[in-house]
């Protein structure tokens, strides 16, 4: 069967949703399909378009695996601010929507693209041209952007949106979602009916970097002695994409107190994003000890910065929690080391940590109360935190690999087909 794939993100950028569109692609081809991708120039998650790059309206060509692959001009967002973001979505949306438009009918469309802008102008198409449409829904629109203040809940442009959002669920073929969270919220905010609804959560590779680093004997550089970090040092890390819903700087808030009563717990930011230099301007301001930057975040380093660290955290904001699973919480579990999360008490992100056994959640937005946290774990002893890793690892090898979710996308992609 023909495919046609349009996601926001693709490799070389590194962000979970590239990788699990490029997975699939390969997958698609390696059963016989006939796939072709559209996607745009890659710039994130630094917001700027990679070396080597140089943006024009299409640029189609076959990769080395024999997909079809058009790039499609865009905006870059550089800031994570909303007009920024919305020109971005746009933008690619219209540029991929006519490459849609004018390719050659496909038997069935996977969306993995912005929400609202782009993944409604490609169910336009998908409907103009009869074509079955499933859309992938990573976080939930307009609700996350409430959340997030970036727009206010009874406002008119958030109804407009959230109205359009109700449009696209009804249109698609399919929603993959990501949680039962969101499951819920599309069933019963939205009056989609629960056999259009599939949950599947996002994945990794099983063989991927994102292992333990105890179990690897080919560490090339000792962290640690880079930082200047004891081995007896009590190290928290924050690692992935430092934008504005990631709470980084709650952390940093979190960790100048920790510095007033502890000499010997350690904060490591690794990656990169909209808030990176911010972040960094505000540790050097105010002296703050014992936080350092890991940037960039190669991913050939992933297992032995990940080596370092004796707790991973997972901040969120306000509600954040309750319409995204942040991404990052997979490549933290398969990493084998225990997780301190900040999410409301129902979130789909406090459920996971709590099904799992993996670590520990509190509430978001709370310096104070994520400072006692981390002393308190800090002292408990080590053999409690790798039996948390272990749980955690375990349970991400049994639900978030790509060897158990990519066969469920690929049999709901298959059976459009075999419906016709």
């Amino acid at each position: 069967m023909n495919v046609i794939v349009v996601s926001a993100v693709f490799p070389p950028e590194p962000v979970v949703s590239s990788q699990t569109s490029s997975q699939l692609v390969n997958a698609l081809i390696q059963k016989g399909h006939q796939v072709q991708v559209i996607v745009p120039f890659p710039s994130r998650p630094s917001g700027q378009l990679y070396d080597g790059y140089h943006r024009k309206t299409f640029d189609t060509f076959i990769d080395e695996v024999g997909c079809k692959v058009t790039r499609c001009w865009s905006t870059i967002s550089p800031k994570s601010s909303i007009a920024s973001r919305f020109l971005e979505n746009i933008s690619f949306g219209i540029f991929s929507s006519l490459a849609l438009l004018f390719a050659a009918k496909p038997d069935v469309i996977y969306s993995n693209s912005w929400p609202i802008f782009a993944t409604g102008l490609t169910t336009l198409v998908a409907k103009i041209k009869g074509i079955p449409i499933i859309i992938s829904v990573q976080d939930i629109y307009p609700d996350s952007l409430v959340i997030q203040s970036r727009l206010s809940e009874n406002n008119l442009i958030t109804k407009i949106l959230k109205k359009i959002d109700v449009a696209i669920a009804s249109a698609s073929s399919h929603l993959i979602v990501i949680s039962s969270q969101f499951s819920d919220i599309y069933k019963n905010d939205r009056n989609v009916p629960a056999s259009k609804i599939s949950i599947i959560p996002n994945w990794l590779k099983k063989d991927s970097s994102f292992i333990s680093g105890d179990n690897r004997k080919d560490v090339k550089v000792d962290y640690r002695a880079k930082y200047g970090i004891h081995q007896d040092d009590f190290v928290v890390m924050y690692g992935g994409n430092i934008g504005v819903a990631a709470g980084v700087k709650t952390l940093i808030k979190a960790f100048q107190l920790i510095a007033e009563s502890s000499d010997k717990t350690w904060l490591l930011i690794a990656g990169g994003g909209s808030q990176l230099e911010e972040c960094q301007r505000i540790v050097q301001d105010n002296n703050i000890p014992k936080v350092v930057f890991h940037h960039p975040w190669l991913k050939e380093e992933t297992a032995e910065v990940l080596n370092i660290a004796n707790l991973m955290i997972l901040p969120t904001m306000g509600q954040q929690s309750l319409v995204s699973v942040p991404s990052k919480l997979i490549s933290y579990m398969l990493s084998g080391k225990a997780i301190l999360s900040t999410a409301l008490p129902n979130s789909e992100l406090a459920n996971v940590v709590e099904q799992s056994s993996c670590g520990w959640h509190i509430e978001p937005e709370n310096p104070n109360l994520i400072a006692e946290e981390v002393i308190k774990i800090s002292k408990l002893p080590t053999s409690n935190l790798l039996a948390c890793g272990e749980a955690g690892r375990r349970y991400a090898l049994e639900n978030s690999t790509d060897e158990v979710c990519i066969p469920k996308v690929i049999d709901l992609i298959e059976s459009f087909h075999s419906n016709k």
